[in-house]
Formats: C-alpha cells, sequence, structure tokens
C-alpha cells in the first residue's frame, strides 16, 4: 500500500499541535510536483511509485514554534535512520515552506 504521512505543525494560543494523517486503505493521494529553491522538481507520485513513504513537514520559516521542531532535528534524525544514506532507503521527507514569498535568505 502506498503511504502518505503528513505532519502539521498549527501554531494556536502558544503552543502548537504535531498533527499526523495517513490516507485510508483505498483513498488515492492527489500527486504534485513542486520545485525546490534550486527548480529542481518533486513528485509524489515518483516516490510512491518506488515503494517509499513520504514524509510532508509543512511548515514556516518565521513561526517560532515551526523553528523549535526544526531544532529538536526529530525530521533529520528519521530521514538519517531512514532515508536515501540509510540501508533500507525507505522514506522520503518533503519541507513544504508555506510562505511562497519566502526565499533562499530566510532559510
Amino acid at each position: 500500500m502506498k503511504k502518505l504521512k503528513m505532519i502539521l505543525f498549527v501554531p494556536f494560543l502558544g503552543t502548537f499541535f504535531n498533527l499526523q494523517a495517513q490516507l485510508q486503505d483505498g483513498v488515492v493521494a492527489p500527486d504534485f510536483n513542486l520545485p525546490d529553491l534550486n527548480g529542481q522538481n518533486y513528485s509524489l507520485y515518483s516516490y510512491l511509485d518506488q515503494g517509499k513513504t513520504v514524509f510532508l513537514d509543512f511548515f514556516a520559516c518565521h513561526c517560532s514554534f515551526c523553528w523549535n521542531y526544526h531544532n529538536t532535528h526529530a525530521m533529520n534524525d528519521l530521514y538519517t535512520q531512514y532515508g536515501i544514506d540509510a540501508p533500507n532507503d525507505s522514506i522520503v521527507v518533503l519541507g513544504i515552506e508555506l510562505d511562497a514569498n519566502n526565499g533562499i535568505n530566510e532559510f
């Protein structure tokens, strides 16, 4: 089964919630094709077709809660253990910046 994991951080009243979602059996995630800062495109279906579990990390550079989470290194540790350089290479972590006006200087 193709799996899509979505990690969403929502600032609310000085706290944040780690919401995790997995599509129900039989539901097909819509494909997307998004460029990174260097113009390289990433397609959801290309990773799912390789049998990988995809984690989407939605964040904003100006969000202090997002940066606090980033500084825990949770996504980096996950990628280090299961990503492209790991023996089983079973996951992909894609970070999606929610503010389209941010560029390389904000990262």
